[in-house]
């Protein structure tokens, strides 16, 4: 329907993740076919953990078919960032897709007032998730950091904290936009590099902040 062969042919999820892993070995199969048949240039995961993504590399690599990323959410403030996926797709060669890097909003000041005092989000659902998030002193001292970071460095909290995701990632970040200037803001994030300081001290604050929950479909 194309007209020619799709760049990456990506499995969103591992079937590991609600209870079917039977099925993964046929959905990888699926892909390997996919490649040798001409149909895509290279396959991609999503939502793969350290053990589950050196499994598949392992079966990708013996077929010779190129593994060119696992999209992960991937954040100051995501779980799976403590998972080791990260280092595991460096040392593998694969490329981290960052989703969610601003968690959110959360890690770009949205909900917070003109006077720096937290407001909730309007929308119920987002209100009930990162009502205990936001009132937390550490998650306070992270978002107050990136400020602080942003404020030295001429940029806004978000593009720290999208620079951040790309950095210690090693790849790339999927990030929303609802406007131009929404868009051009996260633009701003690249071109420039934090320091090796302000990434650690930006780990260490996100150490001591909650964490989000990992997504449902995210497989260790």
């Amino acid at each position: 329907r194309f007209g020619r062969a799709l760049d990456i042919a990506q499995m969103h999820w591992s079937p590991r993740s609600y209870g079917f892993g039977f099925q993964e070995d046929a959905l990888i199969e699926g892909l390997c076919r996919c490649y040798e048949k001409g149909l895509c240039r290279a396959v991609g995961l999503s939502n793969f953990g350290p053990k589950g993504l050196r499994k598949a590399a392992a079966v990708l690599e013996e077929r010779g078919v190129p593994l060119a990323l696992n999209q992960v959410q991937y954040s100051l403030l995501s779980a799976e960032r403590e998972s080791g996926v990260a280092e595991v797709c460096k040392e593998l060669g694969v490329r981290l897709v960052a989703y969610s890097p601003l968690c959110l909003g959360v890690l770009a000041g949205r909900y917070k007032n003109s006077d720096g005092e937290t407001r909730l989000p309007s929308n119920f659902l987002r209100s009930l998730l990162f009502s205990s998030l936001l009132a937390d002193k550490g998650t306070q001292n992270l978002l107050g950091l990136l400020q602080e970071i942003g404020d030295r460095r001429g940029k806004t909290m978000a593009q720290v904290a999208l620079n951040f995701a790309i950095a210690e990632g090693g790849g790339c970040a999927i990030v929303g936009a609802r406007s131009e200037a929404q868009a051009q803001e996260n633009l701003g994030a690249c071109g420039w590099a934090l320091e090796q300081a302000e990434i650690e001290a930006l780990a260490a604050a996100a150490q001591k902040a909650p964490k989000t929950q990992k997504n449902a479909f995210f497989s260790d």
